[in-house]
Parts: C-alpha cells; sequence; structure tokens
C-alpha cells in the first residue's frame, strides 16, 4: 500500500505541475518562436552551414551531369601503360618514405615517375565540376586502401593510392572491376573540382587517371544494400606540382632525370606500344 500511495503521490504531482505550466499532456512542448532565438551564440553559423550545405549539393548534383572533356591533349602518353608501372612505383614510393634502400630497378623507376608527374603537370584543367568513379576489390594488387578508407572519419583527408589510379566516367563503367562478391567490394564516387588536370580520354568508354598520390576529403561513406563499402570523396589538387618532388627524389639518390630528347623519346615509346 505504501508504495501505491507513493506512486499516486507522483502521479498527482506531476499532473499539478503539468496544469501549471499549461500542458495537456506530458508530451506536450511549445513551439519556439523565431524572436527566441535571437542573440543565441549559434544562431548565426547554424545558418551559415545550412546554406553551404545547400550550394554544395546543388554543386555537385549539377556535376554529376558532365562527362570529363577529352580532347587530343587531354591525357598522358603513357595513360594506358601507368596500370603496369604502378607494380613497381608503389613499392618504389614505399621504400623511399619507410628510408629503406632502393634497388636498380627502384631508381629507374624514379626517372618515369618524374616524368610522367611531368606529363600531368602539362595537362589542360578540367573545364567544369565531374564525378568519376573507382571500383575496388578486396584481394587485388595493392589493398592497402580499404584499410585507409574503413578507418577514415567523413571530413578527414585521405591518400588511398601512392600510385595513379584509374577511375571510370560512369558507375557502369567502374563496375566491371567490382567483384561478383560485393561485400568484398568498394567504390569511390570521386568529385573533381573544375580545373584540376586529370589524365582523361575515352579508352573503355571513358576513363579517367588521378595524378600520383592524389589527396581526398571524405564526404560521406555507407555500405550498400549488397554489401559494397561506398565512400564519397572529394579530389583536392596539389598545391605544388608533383614533379618537383620526383625531381628532389632523383637528386637525393644520384638520379638524373630524361633529359628534353630522352624525354621525347620515351613518350614516343608509350605513345607506339
Amino acid at each position: 500500500m505504501g508504495l501505491e500511495k507513493l506512486g499516486m503521490s507522483l502521479t498527482q504531482r506531476t499532473s499539478a505541475w503539468l496544469k501549471a505550466c499549461g500542458k495537456s499532456n506530458i508530451l506536450q512542448t511549445n513551439p519556439i518562436k523565431p524572436a527566441e532565438l535571437k542573440g543565441l551564440s549559434f544562431a548565426p553559423e547554424l545558418n551559415m552551414d545550412t546554406v553551404s550545405l545547400s550550394l554544395s549539393t546543388q554543386r555537385w548534383l549539377r556535376a554529376l551531369k558532365n562527362n570529363p572533356d577529352v580532347s587530343p591533349g587531354s591525357y598522358v602518353a603513357m595513360h594506358h601503360w601507368l596500370d603496369g608501372q604502378n607494380l613497381g612505383i608503389r613499392p618504389t614510393i614505399k621504400n623511399i618514405e619507410t628510408g629503406r634502400v632502393l634497388k636498380q630497378h627502384h631508381l629507374l623507376t624514379l626517372q618515369d615517375i618524374q616524368l610522367c608527374d611531368e606529363a600531368f603537370n602539362k595537362l589542360p584543367p578540367l573545364a567544369s565540376d565531374c564525378v568519376v568513379y573507382r571500383a575496388r576489390r578486396l584481394g587485388g594488387r595493392a589493398d592497402v586502401d580499404f584499410d585507409i578508407v574503413k578507418n577514415a572519419d567523413v571530413g578527414d583527408v585521405i591518400v588511398p593510392d601512392k600510385g595513379y589510379s584509374y577511375t571510370g566516367f560512369t558507375r557502369s563503367i567502374a563496375e566491371h572491376w567490382a567483384p561478383y562478391d560485393r561485400s568484398k567490394g568498394m567504390m569511390y564516387i570521386i568529385r573533381l573540382p573544375k580545373g584540376c588536370k586529370v589524365s582523361r580520354n575515352l579508352e573503355h568508354d571513358g576513363e579517367v587517371v588521378m595524378p600520383r598520390g592524389a589527396e581526398y576529403r571524405v564526404i560521406s561513406k555507407h555500405t550498400n544494400y549488397d554489401g559494397t563499402l561506398e565512400v564519397t570523396m572529394e579530389y583536392i589538387p596539389p598545391k605544388t606540382d608533383n614533379s618537383v618532388q620526383s625531381k628532389e627524389w632523383c637528386q637525393m639518390f644520384g638520379i638524373k632525370p630524361y633529359s628534353k630528347e630522352e624525354a621525347l623519346e620515351r613518350l614516343e615509346y608509350y605513345r607506339t606500344m
């Protein structure tokens, strides 16, 4: 009986308090009037963030309609061969960053890295914002990007690939490289801002190769219904041309970059292969 009386007492007191506050039930709340928000320190920033988000969303929705502009000079001569070159480029860069001894084939790779970086710097900038796609499968040539992306939070800046990454103009093109078991795959949705320099042509119905060691800001991450980890990222163009770094590497290890004549001969070799 004592507990029942206590329960009734609390109920009666709560009811009396609600009535005194002008409420007819415990879930009712009075709407907040706009005038009541004035003077709050967070109000201006909140309003600005909302507008900024809306403008950004509109920008990239428009970009979905654009394909990268393609012309005879919009791709590097080694565009088609960089996938194979990455097999030597990635370990060479890893050895440099970890302070390991470079073998002779690593030193020769530095010349090609420097040549390729210079070629990217000479590309015409994109004429408009675009969105491209990159499918990845676990168990491929280089899986390090899976851990990088999974451990990244929204807003983080990441470098998933130290080499030159391939992407497709459309999701359907990229999905040709997706695994049959989609739970072992990952799909990049990459925003390319107007003015950035990427190698693009119509191979495989539309293909873009990103500059070496491209940086991205993570915009969103989620797992699709089929188990694919989907990550939206925005490419951050480098403030300094990549060839500056590769030239420094060549100097560090006493490697003489290709002369102008050697570079032209090497580029012609890539074009005609």
